[in-house]
């Protein structure tokens, strides 16, 4: 949601606990000076440069897969090379994107433009205030019942409708339901608020219990430990895989191979399947029973739909655990 008094864009990030990188970068690589949240260990999914141009995405709401580019290195590049709204735009618009997503930009200026981005057509830019996992039409039902969509955008319109609101009044109101959410162990529980404050210079990292701010005048190097609870008054405990000695030594050598042959042949099903059991034999999980229960499941989703988004390898991923 982003709001113009002053201009301030905010929103909650809902993944799972173990799929969060939980990294803020403050670099200056191309000239650019960039604080960003990190994802795909260089990708962005919501960050700010010194030109004061912010960039924020939220999942589309689609099964649609084609051939583009992850959204979280697209965000990366609009931050390093655009200084405005229009460069931004354009870069949106010409560079593909392999899944659909929503994208919110804002300046220093109070200026802002919100992207739908769907892959292999054109995307559409609007002048929403407000977007959460959907765009437009429900495409995908499912996954609009689960994450409440709809429920949440209704109420972000209502809170918008005050033209005067505070904006630590819009900031508080993420922390609360039904916007912030518990749903952890289900791959979507809120795991930080994002305030960004382009023309001020500073973002805020917020959770129920304390702050973050940085800067880009004063940006701190820092750990913070972070508490997730499925319940106001139950811990999340984040599960740590459980490494067998018995199991079956790891073979990088030969991983990488058949991954290769996959790649070379362009076959998706065993690309797919090579991808599963890397991501597997990294955590442990190796020649276990709980190994070739994710297999079967994968492999059963890979039927019904052609292919796997990403999405849903997450959440198999999130169900099974050592």
């Amino acid at each position: 949601m982003v709001t113009n008094n002053p201009p301030q864009l905010v929103r909650n990030y809902d993944y799972h606990p173990n799929l969060s990188e939980g990294t803020i970068w403050n670099s200056a690589w191309n000239n650019k000076h960039v604080i960003a949240v990190n994802d795909c260990l260089w990708g962005v999914v919501d960050g700010m440069n010194s030109d004061g141009l912010v960039v924020s995405l939220t999942f589309g709401g689609k099964k649609t897969v084609g051939k583009g580019f992850g959204i979280p290195f697209i965000l990366r590049y609009v931050l390093e090379f655009c200084s405005s709204i229009e460069e931004a735009v354009g870069v949106l618009n010409y560079i593909p994107s392999h899944m659909a997503y929503n994208i919110m930009l804002l300046d220093k200026k109070g200026r802002h433009k919100m992207i739908q981005v769907v892959p292999e057509t054109s995307n559409k830019v609007t002048d929403a205030k407000v977007a959460t996992n959907h765009q437009e039409v429900i495409d995908w039902p499912e996954h609009a019942a689960f994450s409440k969509t709809l429920e949440r955008e209704k109420f972000l319109r209502d809170l918008i409708k005050n033209r005067n609101i505070p904006s630590e009044t819009v900031a508080n109101a993420f922390l609360k339901p039904p916007l912030f959410k518990r749903q952890y162990r289900d791959g979507f529980g809120t795991i930080y608020t994002s305030v960004y404050r382009p023309a001020e210079g500073y973002m805020e990292l917020i959770w129920e219990d304390q702050k973050m701010v940085q800067s880009f005048a004063n940006f701190e190097e820092r750990d913070t430990l972070i508490n997730y609870r499925e319940e106001a008054e139950k811990e999340f405990e984040v599960v740590k895989p459980v490494y067998k000695t018995d199991a079956p030594h790891y073979a990088t050598s030969n991983y990488w191979e058949e991954y290769g042959k996959s790649w070379a042949t362009g076959n998706q099903t065993e690309l797919s399947v090579q991808i599963a059991k890397g991501v597997g034999n990294a955590l442990g999980l190796s020649g276990t029973v709980q190994m070739e229960k994710l297999m079967e499941t994968f492999a059963e989703e890979h039927k019904k739909r052609g292919q796997v988004p990403w999405e849903i390898l997450a959440d198999l991923w999130a169900n099974f655990r050592p």
